[in-house]
């Protein structure tokens, strides 16, 4: 196979390898939730205000995935849903206080996991690896739409 055809099978790789080590991590740590779960979690940090629509087109899940990690963490208090004052179909999801430790915990495993793919690079490759993910992927969108 020629190292251009291999990138497919290289970028499911590493994703899936980083999904797994976010996993045990988060099971290390005794928490209580998913990688996806925490995926949504810090979204919702960085996007206070979402709804679940544009979490999913962020995320790329799809809509029945959403919707569980969603019941799941309001079920732990870690997230609210609140009615738009404006649109009374749409509500609006923000993080609570009791999520707030769990993010800073978050936010450390996702240091550790970029810094154990990182092993080895230098900043210069490092950059190098994300500036060409960033082509590949917009090219790949840009087709897609």
């Amino acid at each position: 196979m020629s190292e251009r055809c291999e990138h497919g099978r290289l970028f499911g790789s590493v994703s899936k390898q980083m999904r797994l080590s976010i996993s045990r991590k988060l099971r290390d740590n005794n928490l209580p939730i998913n990688e996806i779960q925490a995926f949504i979690l810090l979204d919702i940090k960085v996007n206070p205000g979402t709804c679940l629509r544009d979490i999913g087109k962020r995320l790329l899940f799809d809509k029945p995935t959403i919707t569980k990690c969603f019941k799941k963490l309001l079920s732990l208090s870690y997230i609210k849903s609140v009615q738009d004052s404006e649109d009374k179909r749409k509500y609006r999801i923000y993080h609570t206080e009791e999520s707030e430790k769990i993010i800073e915990e978050l936010k450390e495993i996702s240091i550790e996991v970029r810094e154990i793919s990182y092993r080895g690079l230098s900043d210069q490759e490092v950059e190098q690896v994300n500036s060409l993910m960033r082509r590949i992927n917009n090219n790949l969108i840009e087709n897609n739409r």
